[in-house]
């Protein structure tokens, strides 16, 4: 993938270079007009809040009527390089992007935002919202995730202690757009989330046929086509693109005889192949993931008692 170092525009490329099929044109076509989409929108007086982590924080975005965009970018040695300035050489090189990006403004995304939330899910992450707001003059919304090794993440305090942290973030949103995040609007965001969930979801699981009528690096792009798409425009393209799926038929594609692999880690950001294209020119083929960008979060629905109880609006 790649994206202008002005305008910001972000290009999928690498889909479908063995298909002729135009499976994702309109997706493609979609998403080089989201950075004017985003330009217009801060005309009308839209809020642009950016994050770098998804627990919880684009539901509630979208429940506070601001335009939620994943700067989930990576691969640019430049922009690492750049946030070394902030944050030491053995910190996390996400961590140092995502303040290189800032610093060096050459992604609009990054300039568009006119806040970020910022999930604590290490160290690195917290010195990331700390500069966000001393040297970029930009709010920080910080949200705290519970550190627990229960694998079933059931232990009371943890539960209650992520609730509390979201509970606060809603507040504080609420407070930066003027108004007080209702629950109903809580609802209908979370609502739209898991709709977008489902149908990722079923897209995943096509590449675990060796006869897929798509590969699972297509669906990957097309998950982080989502990052940054307009969330009502994201599930309209992904409801076609099933839709085309359903009318492909599997005696029509040959078997796949590819060594099939598995992909496991953190973040594989916008623009970071480098990976995925080892992988591919050795002759092996991705079939499922357990990455943040990834499928990782699909598998489970946001359950709406998390963050819709009322809390007094100051």
């Amino acid at each position: 993938m790649t994206f202008g170092s002005r305008g910001g525009l972000f290009y999928i490329r690498n889909m479908n270079e063995n298909s002729k099929n135009e499976l994702l044109d309109s997706l493609k076509r979609k998403l080089e007009e989201e950075p004017q989409r985003i330009i217009e929108a801060k005309n009308r007086g839209k809020k642009v809040i950016g994050y770098f982590c998804p627990y919880g924080i684009e539901e509630l975005i979208l429940a506070a009527d601001m335009l939620p965009v994943r700067l989930a970018f990576g691969g640019d040695i430049k922009t690492v390089s750049s946030g070394a300035e902030f944050l030491k050489p053995y910190s996390c090189p996400y961590a140092r992007a995502c303040l290189g990006y800032k610093k060096l403004s050459t992604n609009s995304y990054y300039e568009s935002v006119d806040a970020v939330c910022i999930a604590y899910t290490y160290d690195s992450m917290r010195r990331v919202k700390e500069y966000w707001s001393k040297y970029f003059n930009l709010p920080a919304f910080p949200l705290g995730l519970p550190q627990t090794h229960d694998s079933f993440r059931t232990k009371p305090q943890a539960i209650e202690y992520f609730k509390n942290e979201l509970k606060l973030l809603r507040r504080r949103l609420g407070e930066f757009r003027g108004k007080g995040i209702r629950s109903q609007e809580i609802h209908r965001a979370v609502a739209l989330c898991n709709k977008i969930r489902e149908n990722l979801l079923i897209l995943y699981k096509y590449p675990l046929d060796t006869r897929s009528p798509i590969e699972w690096r297509q669906v990957f792009e097309i998950t982080k086509a989502g990052f940054l798409m307009d969330r009502y425009d994201f599930l309209k393209e992904l409801e076609k693109i099933d839709d085309d799926l359903k009318h492909k038929s599997p005696e029509d594609i040959p078997h796949d005889k590819r060594p099939r692999l598995m992909i496991a880690g953190s973040i594989i950001g916008i623009g970071d192949d480098k990976v995925l294209d080892i992988i591919r020119q050795a002759g092996g083929n991705v079939v499922a993931d357990s990455i943040c960008t990834g499928s990782m979060f699909f598998r489970k629905k946001v359950p709406f008692f998390s963050i819709i109880e009322e809390l007094p609006y100051e």
